[in-house]
């Protein structure tokens, strides 16, 4: 970085301002590891100069771009530092922005009464100013925590503003994260159809983008969704191309969901030795009892499968079991699926309506699973045939 001559303490200040502006750039083109070190580095000539606006203004931009790194520890150890700085100060704009650093921390902590409560006016204050970017921030948090909150209409309507707000100004970096965050909506209304259309436009945005930390969510979960609608074989590249992004950019904090969905949809398709290998891979990263339960079941459900043969009906019934009580989203529809497969190819006929049955009759998650469902009755009514 250059700065114009003069004296020093000029330099300074001009060098200071230049590594925040190229900070701030890089952060919102997703280049987050340079962006931290060239705030850091203006922050440190703005406590040197006693420009304490300054030190705000990029502790709270560090603290985003940490954030978005998925170091929330440290993102809110620098929101700490800066907002009694904000307050102290008195300036409406970072005000605003602290406001709505504060209210992440609480949406970060599932502290959802309090972030709804900070964030709701934050994003009104920063409207008022002119403030996009916080403004967006502030509803992009908002919306999921209504969603979490029950309050899904509202919920709604805000993904609606934000996207709407995005699109004018052509901001496509938070227009991607709006779209992949309202699959939050889509899941509460049972829309297959819509969550499908929001996750491709996610991932449409983000390679337009070149962003692969904006590719690698919307990419898993539509993989995800497509799995469990049975469209195995857009499923599985998909799947693929999350696990890679996950390993080649993330691979300091990697994290067995992406592989475990690509062995969860190589079990469906019945390619056990795929399965096995990418269960291989999730077992050599993650401490299987350390794992979230809902996690852990769909371990022991992939390494059921590729064990090969047919585990006895009371296995998968233990199984149904532990996962009916971990399930976070539809995993006991797709443990049932599980075991009514395996039952179909034992001959089992009665054991596999009786699971699809259950399948079936669960209220959350079945209008996405509708087709691997509609797919099995099938071929249980062809075995079922005299």
């Amino acid at each position: 970085v250059r700065a114009e001559a003069g004296p020093a303490p000029e330099r300074a200040v001009s060098r200071a301002g230049v590594l925040a502006g190229r900070g701030k750039a890089r952060y919102r083109v997703q280049r987050l590891d340079d962006a931290v070190s060239d705030l850091r580095a203006a922050r440190a000539i703005a406590e040197a100069t006693g420009d304490d606006a300054a030190v705000a203004d990029l502790l709270l931009d560090e603290a985003t771009v940490l954030d978005w790194c998925g170091d929330y520890a440290a993102s809110q150890a620098l929101v700490d530092r800066a907002a009694p700085l904000a307050a102290r100060l008195g300036d409406a704009g970072l005000g605003v922005r602290s406001d709505v650093a504060v209210g992440r921390g609480h949406f970060r902590r599932q502290e959802l009464d309090e972030s709804v409560a900070r964030l709701a006016p934050a994003a009104r204050r920063a409207e008022a100013l002119g403030d996009h970017e916080s403004c967006v921030i502030a509803l992009l948090l908002l919306a999921p925590a209504l969603v979490c909150a029950g309050r899904v209409d509202e919920a709604e309507a805000r993904f609606e503003e934000v996207i709407d707000r995005c699109a004018r100004a052509g901001d496509r970096l938070h227009l991607g994260v709006a779209f992949m965050n309202r699959l939050a909506v889509r899941l509460m209304r049972e829309d297959p159809d819509g969550a499908l259309s929001d996750l491709r436009t996610a991932v449409a945005l983000a390679r337009e983008l070149g962003s692969a930390f904006l590719e690698l969510g919307p990419t898993h979960n539509l993989a995800e969704l497509l799995y469990w609608s049975g469209e195995l074989d857009e499923a599985l590249p998909l799947a693929v191309r999350a696990s890679e992004l996950q390993q080649r950019f993330f691979g300091a904090r990697l994290v067995p969901d992406y592989a475990l969905l690509v062995a969860r949809i190589h079990c469906a398709r019945g390619e056990l030795a795929e399965a096995r290998r990418h269960l291989d891979q999730v077992l050599g990263h993650a401490d299987v009892d350390a794992l979230p339960p809902v996690t852990r079941a769909l371990v022991r459900l992939c390494a059921q499968v590729v064990q090969g043969g047919d585990a006895p009906d009371e296995l998968w019934d233990a199984l149904v079991a532990e996962v009916r009580e971990a399930s976070m989203l539809s995993e006991h529809i797709e443990v049932l699926c599980f075991a009514a497969a395996a039952a179909l190819r034992r001959g089992r006929l009665e054991a596999a309506r009786r699971w699809l049955g259950d399948a079936a009759a669960q209220t959350a998650g079945s209008r996405f699973w509708s087709g691997r469902l509609a797919q099995l009755a099938a071929e249980l009514d062809a075995r079922a045939r005299p």
